[in-house]
C-alpha cells in the first residue's frame, strides 16, 4: 500500500527540525575565525624607554624569525612569553594566541618594523621613532631619566689610577635602580663610594645618584670603557580602575655613554712600576733600640703609603738576615682607604729581628722607586740605614770552647828536649792512654745505668718537680709567662707581641711561631684568635685595643702552659711502671 504525504503534514515537521538545529547550534557555539592583529603601544619613545609590540593570531601569535632578526639589529628584544585565551560572547567562542615583545632601543633614530604575513593575512609595516636623551638644557627639554659616565683623565700611564664616575639622574620618583656590574678586561677595579644629591637642569629638579670607581689599567694601549646599562622602575600612572589599587611599576632602562682612555708604556725603571701622586715609607720599633741584647727579639714595622695606588699593587718590603742577626717576617697587612682624590693604598710589613752577636749591627737602607705623576719623574722613597748597638746577654746560652790538648811534662827529672819525632810518638801514646781510660769509664757508667734501670723496673720511683723541667725551655717558661702577663696588664701592644712570641717559642720549641697568627693556631682557642686579631689591628692599622683583649691573651697562654705541665706529668708516669 502506498501512502502519500500531504504538504500540510511535511511543512510543520521540517520547520520544527530546523528550529531545533538552530537552537542547538546557538547553545554549543561556533568557532569563528579571528583575523591576525599586530599592535604597537607607542610610536615615539626616548632612549630611556621601551615599546611593546603585541602579536595576536588564531594559530601561532608570534613574530616570524626573519622579522625578529631584523628587529634585533636595532633593539634589545625581550619576549614576555606566549599566552593563549578563549572567550565566548553570545554563544560564539574565539581562541587566540598572543606574544608580547619588549623593544629597548640601541640608538636614536626612526625604525620601520617590516610588514609580514600571519595566518594568511598581510600585516602592515609600522614605524617607531626613538629620540636621543637630552642632558643639555640649552638644546631643549631635558629627559626625565638619563645616565652619564665620565673619567678624570683620558691619557694615563700603565697602572695609573683613573677615576670613573657614573651618574643616574631622574626627575621622577623611582621605586628601583640597578646599575649593571662594571667589567673591563685587563683592569683592576675598585669602587670608591656612592652618594646622592639634588641639582637643577633647565627648569627641572633632578635627584642624582652617583657611583665612583678607581680603575688601574694593567695593559698598554686603548682602554675601552663600554656603556653601562641602568635598570630603573617607576610607578606606572597609566593604569586605571580596579588594577590601579595594586602597586604597578613600569620598567625602563637607560644607558650611559662610552669612554676611551689611552694607556702609555712606562719609561725604563728599576723594580716594580709604581705611578702615584705621593709615596712614603715609615718605620717604627716595638721597643727601645738602646736596650737591645743578644737573643732579644725586636720588631720593625714598615708602612708603605701611596696616593693613587691600591694596597695590592704595593710590593712587600723584605729584610735578609746576616751572621749578626736573624729576621722573621710576620704576616703583612693591606688596606685601601678612599678620599676625594681616589684610593690610598697602605701596605704594612712587620719583621722580627733577633741579634745573634754583640757589638754594632747595621741594617741596610730600604729604597723604593716610584713614578711621581705630578712631576712626571722617577723618585725614590727611602728609609736610611739603622745602626744598632747590641749588648752581651749573660742569660744567653754560649757554647763552651774546648781548649786544645797540651801535654803535661813532669818537673821531677828535667831532661833535655827530645827530637821532634820522639815527641810525636809520646803524644800519640798519651792519646791512646786517654782513650783507654775514657772507654773504661763509659763501660762502668753503662753498667751502673743498667743496674739502676733494672731496679726501677721493680719498684716505682717518685717524680720530683725538678724532673719536669728537663729542658732549658721548660725552666724559662714561667718567667716568660710572667713577662707576657705584665705587658698585657700595661696594655702595650708592641710589648705584648714581643713577649708573646718569646713565650710561644719556649712553649712550642719545635713549632714555627713567628707571628701572632702562628700563636693563634697553636693556642686553638676562638677567643684567643679574636684577641690576637685585635692585637694585629692595634699594631698595624692604628685601631684602639681593648683591655679585655689583652687579658684574654694572657689567660689563654696561662691555660696552655698549665695544660702542658699536666701532660708532662702524665707522660712521665708510665716510664716507671709498677710490675709488682
Amino acid at each position: 500500500m502506498v501512502i502519500s504525504a500531504t504538504p500540510s503534514l511535511i511543512k510543520p515537521t521540517v520547520r520544527r527540525a530546523i528550529a531545533v538545529l538552530a537552537i542547538a547550534a546557538s547553545m554549543f557555539g561556533a568557532q569563528i575565525a579571528l583575523a591576525a592583529k599586530v599592535t604597537l603601544d607607542r610610536t615615539q619613545i626616548s632612549m630611556s624607554e621601551s615599546a611593546t609590540l603585541t602579536v595576536e593570531a588564531e594559530d601561532d601569535g608570534a613574530l616570524p624569525d626573519d622579522i625578529l632578526r631584523n628587529l634585533e639589529r636595532n633593539f634589545d628584544v625581550t619576549s614576555r612569553g606566549q599566552s593563549k585565551q578563549t572567550s565566548c560572547v553570545n554563544f560564539s567562542c574565539t581562541s587566540t594566541s598572543s606574544t608580547a615583545y619588549m623593544l629597548e632601543p640601541k640608538a636614536p633614530g626612526i625604525y620601520t618594523i617590516p610588514g609580514f604575513t600571519l595566518d594568511g593575512e598581510a600585516v602592515a609595516a609600522r614605524q617607531l621613532q626613538v629620540n636621543a636623551i637630552n642632558t643639555d638644557p640649552n638644546k631643549g627639554p631635558v629627559s626625565n631619566i638619563f645616565a652619564e659616565l665620565s673619567v678624570d683623565n683620558k691619557e694615563v700611564t700603565l697602572q695609573q689610577q683613573v677615576l670613573l664616575t657614573v651618574k643616574v639622574n631622574t626627575a621622577v620618583n623611582l621605586t628601583d635602580l640597578n646599575i649593571e656590574p662594571l667589567n673591563i678586561p685587563n683592569t683592576l677595579l675598585k669602587e670608591i663610594g656612592q652618594t646622592s644629591y639634588q641639582r637643577t637642569l633647565g627648569s627641572k629638579l633632578f635627584q642624582t645618584y652617583e657611583v665612583r670607581y678607581a680603575l688601574f689599567p694593567q695593559a698598554s694601549g686603548t682602554l675601552q670603557i663600554p656603556p653601562l646599562t641602568v635598570h630603573v622602575a617607576r610607578p606606572d600612572g597609566g593604569r586605571q580602575g580596579f588594577r590601579s589599587l595594586f602597586s604597578s611599576n613600569r620598567q625602563e632602562r637607560v644607558r650611559t655613554n662610552s669612554e676611551t682612555v689611552d694607556v702609555t708604556t712606562p719609561p725604563p725603571h728599576k723594580g716594580d712600576w709604581l705611578p702615584a701622586q705621593t709615596m712614603s715609607l715609615k718605620d717604627s720599633w716595638s721597643s727601645d733600640l738602646l736596650d737591645l741584647k743578644v737573643g732579644d727579639s725586636i720588631t720593625r714595622t714598615i708602612t708603605t703609603t701611596a696616593l693613587g695606588l691600591s694596597a695590592e699593587q704595593l710590593p712587600p718590603i723584605t729584610m735578609d738576615g746576616t751572621a749578626n742577626y736573624k729576621t722573621y717576617p710576620d704576616q703583612p697587612a693591606s688596606e685601601d682607604r678612599q678620599n676625594e682624590r681616589g684610593i690610598v693604598g697602605i701596605h704594612t710589613d712587620s719583621i722580627a729581628i733577633v741579634p745573634t752577636q754583640s757589638g754594632t749591627v747595621t741594617l741596610p737602607a730600604i729604597q723604593l722607586q716610584w713614578w711621581n705623576l705630578t712631576t712626571q719623574k722617577l723618585q725614590t722613597a727611602e728609609l736610611p740605614a739603622v745602626t744598632l748597638t747590641v749588648k752581651p746577654n749573660p742569660d744567653a746560652a754560649i757554647a763552651p770552647q774546648t781548649p786544645p790538648y797540651e801535654p803535661v811534662l813532669s818537673n821531677s827529672q828535667p831532661t833535655a828536649e827530645p827530637p821532634a819525632s820522639t815527641t810525636a810518638i809520646q803524644v800519640d801514646h798519651q792519646h791512646l792512654r786517654l782513650w783507654q781510660i775514657a772507654t773504661t769509664i763509659s763501660s762502668v757508667l753503662a753498667l751502673v745505668f743498667l743496674v739502676l734501670w733494672l731496679s726501677s723496673r721493680r719498684r716505682p720511683t717518685a717524680i720530683s718537680d725538678e724532673q719536669l723541667a728537663l729542658s732549658p725551655e721548660a725552666s724559662q717558661l714561667p718567667a716568660a709567662l710572667n713577662a707576657l702577663k705584665s705587658a698585657c696588664q700595661l696594655g702595650q701592644p708592641d710589648a705584648i707581641r714581643v713577649k708573646l712570641l718569646a713565650w710561644a717559642k719556649l712553649r712550642w720549641p719545635e713549632a714555627s711561631a713567628y707571628s701572632t697568627m702562628d700563636v693563634a693556631r697553636l693556642l686553638q682557642s676562638a677567643q684567643a684568635n679574636e684577641a690576637l686579631k685585635a692585637l694585629d689591628a692595634a699594631l698595624f692599622q692604628g685601631e684602639p685595643g681593648q683591655p679585655q683583649h689583652w687579658q684574654t691573651i694572657a689567660d689563654a697562654c696561662e691555660k696552655s702552659q698549665a695544660t702542658a705541665n699536666i701532660l708532662s706529668k702524665d707522660q712521665l708516669a708510665p716510664l716507671y711502671p709498677n710490675n709488682g
